[in-house]
């Protein structure tokens, strides 16, 4: 469905996307499996279940009335455009 028509019956099409390194079990496995890879983004650490959480959260917020149609990476950098 396009963002204008899903703009109609929901406050935000919008989420939280594009996880990068989240410090979870499940991402401590498969750093076990890759030889331990880290993350390369600008922050040089993993982000947190709650860093993830938080963005979440404004996403569904009213704060977030106004967004519809967008993706918010939470990669503490990995994608850098310039």
């Amino acid at each position: 469905m396009a963002a204008a028509d899903w703009g109609a019956l929901s406050h935000s099409s919008s989420r939280p996307g594009e996880p990068a390194y989240i410090d979870t079990e499940r991402q401590k496995e498969l750093e076990a499996v890759t030889g331990g890879k880290r993350p390369g983004n600008a922050l040089r650490r993993s982000g947190t279940p709650e860093e993830f959480a938080r963005a979440a959260v404004f996403l569904l917020s009213p704060a977030a009335a106004y967004l519809t149609g967008v993706m918010l990476p939470v990669d503490g950098g990995e994608l850098r455009v310039l």
